[in-house]
């Protein structure tokens, strides 16, 4: 039984997993380059000059030697520049950053990010974020204490006569 389930399975699975983006080992970045020769080769390897390949900081998060740039969002560049990629705003063999689909035209700015910001110190931020739903939340609660209701005419008549029936 366990062995025609397999073979199901992986029959109606085989054509979806096909149709995946093909990964190509040539494209993975080599390790952090950590001598002037190892650097030397990986900006060669991106087509970098040796004086503009700056690597990201090895932390183990890094990209291994995948080149530093800028980050930059695609509205932040010159709309009216006869691009390549006309959508992406970029050239052939532009530097591409290594997270770049995270700065498309939809994505991520860092520049409005700034301007939203405004230098404004972390405090005020956070007590800007959170004050209404603390000042919501103090409304509410006080509002169970002190509970405000309109006054009602009442509609039960009180004067009822009770007529109980003994039978014995």
């Amino acid at each position: 039984m366990r062995l025609f389930v397999v073979r199901t399975c992986s029959s109606i699975l085989t054509p979806l997993c096909r149709g995946m983006a093909y990964y190509h080992i040539e494209w993975k970045p080599k390790p952090y380059p950590c001598t002037k020769a190892e650097r030397e080769a990986a900006a060669k390897r991106y087509n970098l000059l040796p004086s503009d390949y700056k690597p990201f900081e090895d932390d183990g998060l890094a990209p291994g030697d995948y080149f530093y740039v800028e980050p930059y969002n695609a509205l932040s560049r010159s709309p009216w520049e006869p691009y390549d990629f006309p959508r992406e705003r970029r050239d052939f063999n532009d530097p591409q950053q290594f997270n770049a689909q995270m700065y498309l035209a939809s994505g991520h700015n860092p520049e409005q990010l700034n301007e939203i910001l405004k230098e404004q110190p972390l405090w005020y931020i956070l007590f800007k974020t959170f004050a209404p739903f603390f000042g919501l939340w103090m409304f509410l609660y006080l509002g169970q204490m002190y509970c405000f209701f309109f006054p009602l005419v009442s509609t039960i008549n009180l004067n009822l006569t009770f007529r109980f029936i003994i039978e014995l």
